[in-house]
Formats: structure tokens, sequence, C-alpha cells
């Protein structure tokens, strides 16, 4: 097996530099590359070989592991992610999916798993655990009383947008303007991820929105 390269992307050091060693030991592997957020990843880039894999953290400063994602997947689509996080809600998994994620770990995984999923994404291209297979089934076919499916857990690129606005400061006037949309529009979206978050106030969405890592 040919060496692989990984990079990783993390804001607190210590789990950072804790976990290189534990990469460095697995066959075949090494980190090249390490970073405290998505801007520091993209100057870095400029600096080294690129990696094959990236593990990426959701909560982060300065450009979130969502944004990151999505700027490699745009820059460098030939780098497989895998995120790590502390959150794995079905919302959160299915978001990271379909941004382009390879693989979804939490950060209290072992030794062993993060070898597997490292040698399944840079063999196959993927890596699901049993848990996270029965998550997208579940969903996938899961209805409830009024006929909602997995449609619930996606948002399009109006929403994410909104979602991200709406953990800051602006009022939703200043939201509307800065999305060129009306106030009428601004409540609608806002209703819709009421529904999809399940709650019922923006101080409750915003916090949903920065513990799945969707906002900072």
């Amino acid at each position: 097996m040919q060496d692989i390269c990984v990079g990783i992307v993390e804001d607190h050091i210590m789990f950072r530099k804790a976990i290189i060693p534990v990469i460095n030991e697995i066959e075949n592997c090494r980190v090249i590359l390490e970073a405290g957020n998505g801007l520091e990843l993209i100057s870095e880039l400029g600096k080294t070989v690129i990696p094959s894999i990236i593990l990426l953290d959701l909560q982060m400063q300065n450009m979130n592991g969502y944004e990151t994602l999505c700027w490699l997947q745009k820059n460098h689509p030939e780098i497989h992610v895998i995120i790590l996080s502390m959150h794995s809600s079905d919302f959160t998994i299915i978001r990271y999916l379909q941004a382009g994620a390879k693989a979804f770990l939490k950060k209290n995984m072992s030794p062993g798993e993060l070898k597997n999923a490292i040698w399944s994404v840079h063999e196959k291209g993927y890596y699901y655990t049993d848990s996270i297979t029965r998550k997208l089934f579940n969903t996938l076919y899961r209805h409830d009383e009024i006929g909602n499916d997995f449609r619930k857990f996606v948002m399009n690129e109006k929403e994410f947008r909104f979602l991200h606005l709406a953990a800051t400061d602006l009022t939703y006037k200043e939201i509307a303007r800065d999305m060129k949309i009306s106030l009428r529009a601004v409540d609608k979206l806002r209703d819709r991820l009421f529904f999809k978050f399940d709650v019922k106030s923006r101080v409750a969405l915003a916090m949903k929105a920065i513990g799945e890592g969707i906002a900072s």
C-alpha cells in the first residue's frame, strides 16, 4: 500500500496533538498537515504536499467544518474528508454526507476504528459504521404521522444561508436585506427551520446550528 498522507483540521490543540501520533503509528500513514480552522487549512495547502485524506472538526471559529468541507469539495475534490465530531444527530450526518464527507467519526473513537476508517476511505472511498448505516436507513424510511420523511432533514442553500445568519446578531430585517428577499420570505424560512430542527425560538435554532457545526 502506498503511503496515505493525512491532514487534520481541529481547533482544540491538545486533541490535535494527541491524535497525530496515533495516526502516525498506523501502517503506511503519516500526518503531513495540521491546522486550527478552515482558513489555516487553505493557507497550509499551498505549502506542502496535498493530503489524500483530511480529518475535519465541525465546530471551529474562522471557517467552520461545513464551510471548509464545501470549499474542499469545490477546490480539491480529490481530497477525502473524514468528519470528527462529538455530535452525531441524523441531521448532522446526512448534511455532511450530502456535502461530500466520506466518513463520520465520534471523537471518542478507538484507535482501531480510526485505522479502519482511514484505510477504508483510502481504498473504497467511504467508511460507514453500522450505527451510521442504521441511522441513514431509518431516516430514509421513517415516516411520522403527518407523512414527513427524509426531506425533513435536507436543507436547500437558501435555508442554510438563513440558518447561518440566524446565528448572528442580525435582525430579521437585516437578514432579509442580506439575502435580498422579503420579510415574509424570511418568516417562511424561519418557520420551516423551526419545524426541521424541532425548536420554537430563534435562540434555540441558533444553538442547534452552532451545536451541529453549521454556524460558528
